[in-house]
């Protein structure tokens, strides 16, 4: 079985030879990390570290990266819920995605192609030797924008229970339990001068507005 791992691939214009400006890869590089923070810290609760175990400079550059986990568990979920993410909004079942994660993806996927020619996410879950790509190209961004669009309509007041706190790499978030609909939860940004606030809040019933 291989070991989990979740692979950034991207490639220059062809005036270029396929070769990226610094300043271009570094960026989206950047991106790249803030999406797989997003995702993952709504899956295991203290967050994940990746490391990074191949990086291609040659025509694509390919950045390739394993959760340091020990737990390989731990490791499997995390990059399952990046891939399970990509998935829900290619086949537009993404209304449980948060706005967040949305919009890592949507930063990651925005880039003018006189800058770079493609890009894609690839996923290996561990449990097979499969490897799932993802485009970030112009029908992706479509359906990242019907999941905004989708996003957009949910209700902007919601009422729960605050029963989580992240604070791992001073992401600032907390997740609310709604009662109505059941099981529906929310994860939500704050600032770091608002941490008592929400610390004192842990477990009690809160309303948030947006």
């Amino acid at each position: 079985m291989a070991n989990p791992k979740v692979s950034f691939v991207i490639e220059g214009p062809d005036e270029n030879n396929g070769h990226l400006e610094l300043s271009v890869f570094v960026e989206k590089v950047r991106h790249f990390l803030d999406m797989l923070n997003r995702s993952t810290r709504e899956s295991v609760e203290e967050g994940i570290v990746f490391h990074v175990v191949h990086l291609s400079h040659s025509s694509p550059a390919t950045v390739e990266c394993v959760p340091k986990e020990s737990n390989m568990a731990s490791a499997t979920i995390a990059v399952q819920s990046i891939g399970k993410n990509l998935m829900d909004v290619k086949t537009e079942d993404s209304h449980h995605l948060s706005h967040t994660v949305l919009s890592s993806m949507e930063q990651l996927a925005n880039f003018s192609l006189t800058k770079i020619a493609r890009a894609e996410v690839r996923i290996m879950e561990g449990d097979n030797d499969i490897e799932q790509i993802y485009k970030l190209d112009d029908k992706f961004k479509e359906q990242l924008s019907r999941a905004r669009h989708q996003e957009d309509r949910v209700i902007s007041t919601i009422d729960g229970r605050l029963e989580q706190i992240n604070i791992h790499n001073n992401v600032n978030t907390f997740r609310i339990y709604a009662s109505v609909p059941a099981s529906y939860s929310v994860n939500c940004g704050f600032p770091p001068n608002l941490l008592e606030n929400v610390q004192s809040s842990l477990g009690s019933f809160v309303s948030v507005f947006r």
